[in-house]
């Protein structure tokens, strides 16, 4: 019975391509979607990190309970008595992320200095994650000892490429960070931890002489011993948290020490949200299709309705008609599950590009993405489930067609009457589930747009900027750094072509960074209420450079010498942060508030966890410094800023800005050149235009918005098809009807308003649910939507009125045709 049913149902399938090719390719863009789906949140979600037990490996961070900051560092010392008092873990480390600079080591293009993203790691580090180096030796308990000389771990990568993969490397010394170090070997092929780090450095754990809250802070990692728990790590170290909370507040990170698994701190809550998010949108868009190939496979019944009542009259049974029916819905889930198959590893081939095209994107192993045994299994578990989903219904009322009424309708009014309801009942569930896609994809781009046209404050057109690390080994004195700035920009402004050059510590909407303010009458206030502002220390012409309108008092000049009074140059926000609550015109009113607040001093938090004041002597508008409060989702443009002179700060790392006249990407080998002529061991790095670190600030949103925008056209262009094939089969089953009505004189007109009343009827019971699904779907994407709200409503209108002319475009066919129906056709129709 199950051969001849299978090899009936091929030549069915043979005899009727278009039929085929139309259910086949609707199922197979529906499961790649979800198998892409899979092998992505398969890598994101399940797939443990490829270390040695990883289950056994926990994150430490710091939260304040109070602010709800999330995600500290622990202080150095912090994390020493941590080390000392820890019983559950059997190794236990600590590691900060930064700028490792390696001098030149060679003539060429490829041995010069170059900075790279590396790793400042303690001594058990590795042993905590489980992975020893493939040359050489690991870090040792010497190397953190006060006066440790400096040692470094290269990558397998950065030692193929850099050094050529030279056997003799371990024992070489190198210039790094403007130290000599000495090379200890070389980590094996794949390992970039923590996420595409490529050369790991050892720092020394001598806080003598470091005030605490200064110094390091650190990622703490632990391996559990057997016996041990995250609960009980979180339970034996919380009271050195607390302990220390209470008795520094001043310098505590937080009072909550957070202990999560190394999968959980690497792909974080609003990634999993979107990943999650994601695999809900691709499994609506293959409910939509099974739904189509339903409506389908309904009508292919309908068709067939009489072969049916035969086989039955000639005693097939009518689990064999059930059977044959979910053979056929079978062979075509099945031969969609190879389409999908190939078109899902296609679509995973182009995320993975895009994924490590990103500047700061996941980890190696989480981009890693496959398709494995558990996504085989899991696809032939998903064409199961389509194919029931699509062939039941249709297979089992074929199967209780009963012979008398089939013979005498020609086996299409039992069926069809009942398939027709269902195939407008399913056409409904697929305009709800588009009409979610859709609007999710509406929010997303309009939120694109929104980042992509803010108003920065500052005129950014032509400008090439680079990065600096000037370390204190190489640069021990704060003269030196301003010396090498000066020089710098010096040189830039002496380039042929060349308008202007200038430095800061940051630059608009690169990355920020600054420290708790108050204005001068908050003494009495909790730190961990107070505000954070960006600090941006910048050259006399930076306003200038970029454009910034001053608002009220003055610019930096040479008043602002080092032994000179402190001040600051503040934003139109911080001002009305400060002091707007206090002044005698509304925050709103820019130029008075500007006004009201020169004079004023402004009380700042720095690095050494003391109190600094500086007196206002300007207001500048607003600008967004750092791109990470548009690509996280902030909901607030501008945060305050405060401005300080060159000579009145000090800082190692620095952004050079260079405009020309022939644009900015005709400058980079020019800034180049500027510090190579400096200090040829001093890497310039980051090299981009603003309008590139834009682009990195909208990165996530941008590929967020590609996929929900191909979900949701898949989904319209689904719903579109299954409306139409729905409406086509009607005026098939209708020819006779339709004819007398023509016969007895009804217009054209009348016979398409009877025509699309179902699909408008159809439209409307749909968009009300779809509108329900949209709200309750837009929740989940909160978090990465920028200046639009969930419920937008010129998005859901838009979407509504899209929806509103697909179905008219849609059923317009079906309804001509309708008024091509003669009635002698109607009286030869069977």
């Amino acid at each position: 019975m199950l051969f001849f049913e299978f090899k009936h149902t091929l030549r069915g399938l043979i005899r009727t391509p278009w039929f085929t090719l139309t259910a086949v390719g609707m199922l197979g863009i529906g499961l790649a979607l979800v198998l892409a789906g899979f092998a992505i949140t398969q890598s994101f979600l399940l797939r443990p990190p490829p270390y040695p037990q990883p289950d056994n490996i926990v994150h430490l961070e710091l939260e304040n309970s109070v602010t709800g900051n999330l995600n500290n560092s622990i202080p150095i010392h912090s994390w020493l008595e941590m080390n000392e008092h820890q019983s559950q873990m059997e190794y236990f480390g600590g590691y900060s992320e930064g700028t490792i600079n390696v001098g030149a080591t060679g003539n060429g293009e490829d041995q010069r200095a170059q900075r790279y993203d590396g790793v400042f790691v303690s001594a058990d580090l590795f042993r905590v994650l489980g992975v020893e180096p493939q040359l050489g030796r690991n870090f040792q308990a010497q190397d953190e000892q006060a006066g440790a000389l400096r040692v470094v771990m290269l990558s397998y990568a950065l030692w193929q490429n850099r050094f050529n993969a030279d056997s003799g490397i371990v024992g070489q010394a190198l210039r790094v960070n403007g130290e000599t170090a000495t090379v200890i070997g070389v980590m094996p092929d794949g390992f970039r931890f923590p996420r595409n780090h490529g050369i790991w450095v050892n720092f020394d754990t001598d806080i003598n002489g470091v005030v605490r809250g200064t110094g390091r802070a650190l990622d703490g990692l632990g391996r559990l011993k057997a016996e041990a728990s995250i609960a009980s790590v979180q339970t034996e170290l919380q009271s050195i948290v607390t302990r220390e909370h209470e008795q520094f507040p001043e310098t505590s990170q937080g009072d909550r020490l957070a202990v999560k698994t190394l999968a959980a701190e690497y792909v974080n809550s609003v990634t999993r949200g979107i990943i999650r998010a994601m695999f809900i949108a691709v499994s609506m868009v293959l409910l939509i299709a099974c739904a189509n190939v339903a409506g389908l496979l309904g009508a292919r019944a309908t068709q067939r309705g009489r072969e049916q009542t035969i086989r039955g009259a000639l005693g097939a049974s009518r689990r064999r008609l059930l059977f044959g029916g979910l053979i056929e819905a079978g062979v075509i889930a099945g031969l969609a599950t190879l389409l999908g198959l190939l078109i899902a590893q296609g679509f995973v081939s182009w995320f993975q590009r895009v994924l490590r095209s990103s500047e700061d994107g996941p980890p190696l192993w989480v981009m890693d993405i496959s398709f494995d045994f558990t996504t085989f299994i899991f696809a032939v578990a998903v064409a199961f489930v389509a194919a029931l989903a699509a062939g039941w219904l249709p297979a089992w009322r074929a199967s209780r067609l009963e012979a008398g009424s089939a013979l005498r309708t020609g086996g299409q009014g039992s069926i069809g009457s009942g398939l027709g309801r269902i195939g407008r009942y399913l056409v409904a569930i697929e305009i709800a589930l588009s009409l979610m896609l859709l609007v999710s994809a509406g929010l997303i781009v309009r939120t694109v747009m929104n980042i992509q046209y803010i108003d920065i404050g500052a005129d950014i057109e032509q400008v090439m900027s680079g990065r600096i690390g000037l370390f204190e080994q190489a640069y021990p004195e704060a003269l030196q750094v301003r010396q090498v700035l000066q020089q710098a920009q010096q040189d830039m402004q002496a380039l042929p072509g060349v308008t202007a050059g200038t430095v800061a510590t940051s630059l608009p909407m690169t990355f920020g960074g600054g420290f708790l303010v108050a204005n001068e009458a908050l003494t009495d206030v909790a730190s961990d209420q107070l505000p954070t502002a960006n600090e941006v220390i910048i050259a006399d012409n930076y306003f200038d450079f970029f454009s910034i309108p001053l608002l009220a008092g003055r610019d930096f000049d040479s008043r602002d010498q080092t032994e000179a009074e402190p001040v600051t140059v503040i934003s139109r926000d911080l001002a009305a942060r400060l002091w707007g609550s206090t002044m005698s015109a509304p925050a709103s009113n820019d130029l008075q508030l500007a006004a009201e607040a020169l004079g004023k001093r402004l009380r700042v938090r720095t690095s050494d966890e003391q109190w600094e004041y500086r007196t206002v002597v300007g207001v500048v508008k607003d600008v967004v410094n750092d791109g990470e409060d548009l690509a996280f989702g902030s909901g607030r443009p501008v945060h305050g800023a405060y401005y300080l002179p060159l000579n009145q700060a000090e800082a190692r790392f620095w952004s050079l800005a260079i405009r020309g006249d022939s644009g900015a990407d005709a400058l980079v080998d020019d800034l180049r050149g500027v510090l190579q002529q400096i200090d040829s061991d001093l890497p310039v790095y980051w090299l981009r235009s603003i309008d590139d670190w834009i682009d990195i600030a909208v990165f996530d949103h941008r590929l967020i918005a590609k996929l929900f925008g191909a979900f949701g056209i898949i989904a319209l262009l689904l719903t579109a098809a299954g409306l139409y094939a729905l409406l086509a089969y009607a005026v098939s089953s209708r020819t006779r009807e339709i004819g007398v009505r023509r016969a007895l004189g009804a217009s054209a007109a009348r016979i398409v308003r009877n025509v699309s009343h179902t699909s408008m009827v159809q439209l409307m019971i749909g968009s009300i649910f779809g509108l329900i699904l949209a709200m309750l779907f837009a929740r989940l994407l909160a978090n990465i939507l920028y200046d639009v709200s969930p419920f937008d409503p010129v998005t859901f209108s838009s979407v509504l009125l899209l929806f509103t002319l697909v179905t008219v475009m849609a059923s317009a066919l079906p309804a001509m045709r309708a008024t091509r129906i003669q009635p002698m056709e109607a009286l030869r129709y069977e």
